[in-house]
């Protein structure tokens, strides 16, 4: 799998460690936490999917810098990219994006379009950030929760 272009990190498929994706994405949040049991439900979902679930390690340490997440629906064939967290440390470096289109490369010939998930008023810009990934369009959709 190539690595980012910074070359400060290797991507790795790895839904067994469940673990490091349950830091990183509580790391990234204030108001949300998953445990490592909600995560592994994930992987029991229809939409699972292993080359789904992407880590980039610090190739000098080892140490997880970012994780991404992506769904798959076979029924409509779309990639929705659900959590793609970039430590801190780490960000501003391409490793966000590396990881997003290594996360489609890998479904691309199950899918025919991607979505992304997350909040309009993200304090990292998600938008701004998904576009510098590629993605168009302004379709915006909401989900209001009882």
């Amino acid at each position: 799998m190539p690595s980012c272009i910074q070359s400060k990190a290797e991507l790795l498929i790895a839904p067994r460690q469940t673990a490091d994706f349950a830091a990183m994405i509580n790391a990234a949040y204030a108001d949300l936490q998953v445990s490592e049991a909600q995560l592994l439900q994930l992987q029991k979902q229809a939409s699972f999917d292993p080359k789904g679930w992407l880590l980039a390690k610090d190739k000098q340490t080892g140490l997880p810098l970012a994780c991404g997440i992506a769904a798959l629906d076979r029924e409509t064939q779309e990639i929705s990219l659900e959590w793609i967290q970039v430590l801190p440390q780490a960000r501003w470096q391409g490793i966000g994006r590396d990881l997003v289109i290594q996360l489609l490369l890998n479904l691309k010939d199950q899918a025919r379009f991607a979505t992304v998930s997350g909040k309009l008023d993200g304090a990292h810009s998600p938008e701004k950030f998904y576009r510098k990934c590629g993605f168009t369009g302004n379709d915006v959709w909401y989900i209001v929760r009882k």
